[in-house]
């Protein structure tokens, strides 16, 4: 795959991404729905909303794009938080509020058809980047959606368990230039 991630994304970039995504999610959740699967809750992201109710210099949008598709999607909070590990100086880490392959490029949905592996992967690398270059030292944290979980389990993140407030599994990453 000759992909690019690219942290300039435009309205009309996610308008359009937003109708090709959503033509494949309706055909998935069909199939989804005669194997009596429940619906993924990122279904529902509108992704023009977002970019719109976003403050200028708070989120960085990123885009991965093959050829002229775009194959994944991440927002990113340039605002850092603290880690919610146990040190004794505390570290800051860079959140990621959103994050979404296309549906074509998800295994579990696509099937023997998915298209591209890895969206997730880069687009994490580059939320990696951002936090070294904005020094939190490479660390980024994020809420995880249920299907996502073991994802983040095996990129090398850690489960920090159930946060009761969102309703999601609390996880960071420390790469190891920031250990």
């Amino acid at each position: 795959m000759s992909a690019e991630v690219n942290a300039e994304v435009s309205m009309q970039v996610l308008q359009q991404t937003q109708r090709e995504w959503n033509r494949s999610k309706q055909l998935f959740l069909g199939r989804l729905r005669q194997d009596g699967h429940p619906e993924p809750k990122d279904y529902r992201w509108d992704w023009p909303e977002k970019f719109n109710a976003s403050k200028p210099g708070q989120y960085e949008f990123y885009s991965v794009a093959c050829r002229t598709r775009i194959e994944g999607l991440m927002m990113l909070s340039l605002l850092p938080i603290a880690s919610r590990r146990a040190k004794s100086v505390p570290d800051e880490v860079l959140y990621i509020e959103y994050i979404e392959a296309a549906p074509w490029n998800l295994e579990e949905y696509a099937g023997i058809h998915q298209l591209y592996k890895g969206i997730g992967s880069a687009l994490v690398a580059s939320a990696i980047r951002k936090s070294a270059e904005l020094g939190c030292g490479g660390r980024v944290g994020l809420h995880s959606l249920v299907e996502a979980e073991g994802f983040y389990r095996r990129a090398g993140f850690t489960d920090f368990g159930m946060d009761l407030k969102e309703k999601l599994r609390y996880f960071e990453l420390e790469t190891p230039a920031s250990a």
